[in-house]
């Protein structure tokens, strides 16, 4: 890994060498522990308070008919709880509520900006975890069906 800073370009020069962007952009792109706690504030903050667990209900009781496997069951409950507390943070924001399940709103702890891309990245968790599930579903196109999903609630 080459590590030039900014700071360095600079001084050397006043023109940045665009066909080596790559390995400057490279060189900050490191993610850390720390990035991904910090990130995940927003989202941490309001996940232990539990709502009504409807979403947990309706999957269990289609699962009766469905005999979906204990671990995919998880993994598809999961994904269906981090699309629903990802789409809170968002609609708190849009609605500028005052309180969520009986708390402070995350957006008026944490600030619009990082609740909004708190949110983002917990769409694009969710989606990892889709690809995952994927792989192991041939019969059907799980990303196909939960973006459709998704443009239907909003």
């Amino acid at each position: 890994m080459v590590s030039i800073s900014i700071d360095a370009i600079r001084s050397e020069s006043t023109t940045v060498d665009y066909d080596d962007l790559s390995s400057i952009v490279y060189c900050y792109a490191e993610w850390h522990k720390v990035d991904e706690e910090r990130i995940l504030e927003p989202y941490a903050y309001i996940t232990p308070q539990v709502g009504k667990e409807i979403r947990t209900q309706m999957i269990n009781a289609f699962n009766i008919w469905l005999d979906v496997s204990e671990d995919k069951l998880k993994t598809i409950s999961r994904i269906v709880g981090t699309l629903h507390n990802a789409s809170l943070l968002i609609d708190d924001v849009e609605d500028d509520s005052q309180l969520c399940r009986g708390i402070p709103v995350a957006h008026k702890i944490y600030g619009i900006p990082q609740v909004i891309n708190t949110a983002n990245y917990m769409y694009f968790q969710a989606f990892q975890e889709i690809s995952e599930l994927q792989a192991s579903s041939l019969r059907f196109d799980l990303h196909a069906i939960v973006i459709d999903e998704l443009l239907n609630l909003h």
